[in-house]
Formats: C-alpha cells, structure tokens, sequence
C-alpha cells in the first residue's frame, strides 16, 4: 500500500479538526491534497475520480456525521430478488450498508466527528468505502450485471 504524502500546509495529515471547523469545503481541502478529484454538488461532495468508484460525501451538521453514499443502476431485477442481494451484501460486507429500491443498489456508511475528523481517517474510509462498494457490485451471489468495462460485457449473475 503507497502513501500519498499531503500537501501544503492547511491540514496536516495526523490534525484533528474540531467539529466546529468541520464543512465540505475543509472535506474538498482534505480529499484534493490526497489526490482525490472532488466536484461540488450542492450541499455535498461528489468524488468523481481517485477512488475505485464515484461517491458522494454529505454532512449531517445536526448528528455530526459524515455520510458515504453511492448507487449503482442494476437492470430488471425483481424488487424482493434486489432486497435478497442487498441483504446478503450488507451481511458479508463489513462497513457499508447496502439497500435496493428502485432498480439501484445503494451503499452508505455514516462516520462521527462529534470529537473532531483526522483528515487521514477521512481519506482512508472513503478510500475502504469506494473498495467496499466495487467489491459489492463484483460479488458472485449477486443478480446485478457487472460493469461491463471490467468484464468485458455484461451478464445476469446467479443468486446463490
């Protein structure tokens, strides 16, 4: 596993951002001096490259929490076989919970900063997230077509 050194003198890599200090524009600061290419999406963060897959970051000021989501667009997967899939996924998969509604899978994980966010803390679970997630959509029980840029084409998985 390489490191990737930060840069610049805004956030140092072992400091602890007080939770008052906590915003999206301090998360794009964090994530871009690891060289994880962000665009603003309202209230949130879409990462759209450096990661094994696009997320979205949001934060919930009330709760203190930093929310990890991203979906994938599945074909005509029954809704029960989707909840099925997403069930088992969320089951085997640590750190991410998966549902399924609407022909999309969704991954989210929620991570406090009531005591304050380490920015290296913040680059590595979105970094385990984005794996888990690929992870997900390449499972073998699952019913959700793989991306056809990583095998080729595009196939109906078998459940179990």
């Amino acid at each position: 596993m390489s490191v990737i050194p930060f840069i610049g003198d805004k956030i140092g890599h072992c400091a602890v951002i007080p939770p008052s200090d906590v915003n999206i524009s301090r998360l794009n600061t964090i994530l871009d001096s690891a060289v994880i290419a962000t665009e603003p999406d309202g209230d949130s963060l879409y990462i759209c490259d450096g990661l094994a897959m696009p997320i979205w970051v949001h934060l919930n000021y009330g709760n203190k929490l930093v929310h990890f989501m991203t979906y994938h667009d599945t074909a005509e997967v029954d809704t029960t076989i989707g909840a099925v899939c997403a069930n088992k996924l969320s089951g085997r998969l640590l750190l991410v919970q998966f549902h399924y509604v609407d022909h999309r899978l969704y991954g989210h994980y929620w991570h406090s900063y009531a005591d304050g966010l380490q920015s290296r803390t913040l680059i590595r679970v979105a970094r385990a997230f984005a794996d888990i997630c690929h992870r997900a959509l390449n499972e073998d029980f699952t019913l959700f077509p793989r991306d056809a840029a990583l095998e080729g084409g595009t196939s109906q998985l078998q459940l179990l």
